[in-house]
């Protein structure tokens, strides 16, 4: 192999690598995005429910059935 054909390939190698972490790095980032909105919304459902801890410490299936349902 020639000079010329070891660094085409050492070239092609580190943009295909670069390229690979990029997409992980975006992957990671889009990920985490969605679990934040996920949790916000949650936290959101979980603050128009005031009712809620009574219907966990009454042990009401049928509302908490209700309730994750909507989740």
């Amino acid at each position: 192999m020639t000079i010329a054909g070891r660094i085409s390939f050492a070239v092609g190698t580190v943009a295909l690598l670069s390229a690979g972490l990029l997409s992980v790095l975006l992957c990671v980032q889009q990920y985490q995005d969605a679990r934040e909105l996920l949790l916000q919304q949650i936290n959101t459902t979980l603050a128009t429910r005031p009712q809620l801890p009574a219907d966990v410490h009454l042990r009401d299936t049928e509302q908490l059935n209700s309730f994750l349902g909507e989740l």
